[in-house]
């Protein structure tokens, strides 16, 4: 009997560990042209935030830039903020200008120098989602969907759309089967 107490315990102090929400004041992001934005004023007032981290030189990074502008199309009408992050000093702003402009990104791309966010939340892999509900709580991260099996290795087509499924359930205020999927593409550095 002692051991299944410690085990719930155990459950719930997990649990309650991993609904805490993200603080996003004080994390300062860049976009072009110069403009800065605090992270927590930025996304204040949505229902639904979604956060995808992006590397300019990665292939992965490059071939979800079509699935990111195709959801930000489909929720331009709902309650959502979709911002795309390079995070770390590895990319000139330069260059995150010409990623943006080659793959027509229809999100804005912000650059982070400092990595605070990617720590914050244990970013890793790009690309890599996080979503967040009103209250900053992270409901779902990691793949966007199941299209890359590995690297190098990919399906005809994604037949599981992690993002998007997340995406729904939180503007619907319904409660996600799956909140982490691990991430396949290149290591954010």
């Amino acid at each position: 009997m002692n051991r299944f107490a410690y085990l719930i315990c155990a459950i719930l102090l997990f649990t309650s560990a991993c609904k805490q929400p993200i603080e996003l004041e004080g994390i300062v992001l860049e976009l072009e042209p110069p403009t800065y934005a605090q992270l927590g004023n930025f996304l204040i007032n949505d229902t639904c935030k979604v956060i995808v981290f992006f590397s300019p030189e990665c292939p992965l990074s490059e071939n979800y830039t079509l699935n990111i502008n195709n959801l930000k199309a489909k929720y331009a009408n709902r309650s959502i903020k979709l911002i795309g992050v390079v995070s770390g000093t590895s990319y000139s702003k330069e260059e995150i200008k010409s990623f943006t402009q080659k793959y027509k990104l229809q999100f804005e791309l912000f650059r982070e120098p400092k990595g605070e966010l990617a720590e914050v939340l244990d970013a890793t892999i790009t690309p890599e989602c996080y979503v967040l509900n009103e209250y900053n709580d992270v409901v779902y991260h990691g793949a966007i969907d199941n299209w890359a099996i590995d690297l190098g290795k990919k399906r005809i087509k994604a037949t599981e759309h992690y993002l998007d499924d997340a995406i729904q359930h939180v503007l619907n205020n319904k409660k996600l089967n799956t909140s982490f999927v691990e991430a396949v593409g290149c290591y954010i550095e």
